[in-house]
């Protein structure tokens, strides 16, 4: 989705789009978030972890996202801060819908406030984007809206996670459910995407139409994965 950016006097308004692209920001808001952050090398930053996440996210959206075309014209973001034994929905504006935690990208230009405090539910913070998520999508559906794309969701911690004992192993799970559906259990080439590469080089390599598939990739290693039993013991788990 990166590239071109439209201006907005060429756009529709968003609550219009008969398609939606969704995004959440999961932020760590625990207590050693208010610390002072340091490089690799140990050497102290002068600001906290929590004010250089505030600046980064004020120039994410402020500028950045705003250049995603496709964010631009039809996005909803949902940002969920977890800290101090909760997850919470941070306010961006006017919701996209009564009681949502989404919001229109294009209406979204600054940080929204949160606080660090306590610990870090990671796990919970996770299961509760998939819910938002899901909520969402099924919101769309019931309005004849579809998601261009598949969601993103956005993880940024400083640590590890302190969830009681099984949270954060369920909320893997169902992550890992959550995106099964896009991979395949046998990764080869796409050849019709070949197709597509090799006309976007035409017209400035003369050569690339000549490309063979076999030229580009190779999926012999993946024949003899398959051949031999690997993929299937993989997935047997």
């Amino acid at each position: 989705m990166a590239g071109e950016s439209f201006p907005a006097v060429d756009l529709e308004p968003p609550e219009e789009t008969i398609t939606r692209n969704l995004v959440v920001l999961l932020l760590d808001a625990r207590a050693s978030m208010r610390e002072v952050d340091s490089d690799s090398s140990g050497r102290k930053h002068s600001t906290t972890k929590e004010a250089a996440l505030r600046a980064a996210l004020d120039v994410f959206l402020g500028v950045e996202v705003h250049d995603e075309a496709k964010l631009e014209a039809n996005g909803e973001l949902a940002i969920l801060s977890f800290g101090n034994n909760m997850v919470t929905p941070l306010a961006l504006g006017t919701p996209v819908a009564k009681g949502s935690p989404f919001h229109f990208i294009r209406y979204v230009h600054s940080a929204p406030h949160f606080r660090s405090n306590g610990n870090t539910p990671m796990g919970a913070a996770i299961k509760q984007a998939l819910q938002v998520v899901n909520d969402r999508k099924d919101s769309l559906a019931a309005s004849g809206i579809t998601h261009e794309f598949r969601p993103n969701i956005f993880l940024l911690t400083d640590g590890k996670p302190n969830d009681p004992p099984g949270v954060l192993d369920r909320a893997v799970e169902e992550l890992h459910a959550f995106h099964v559906p896009v991979f395949q259990k046998v990764p080869r080439p796409s050849f019709p995407g070949m197709q597509t590469l090799r006309d976007l080089l035409a017209p400035k390599y003369s050569g690339a139409m000549s490309l063979k598939e076999s030229d580009i990739a190779d999926a012999s290693f993946i024949d003899e994965l398959e051949r031999n039993g690997f993929i299937d013991r993989l997935y047997a788990g």
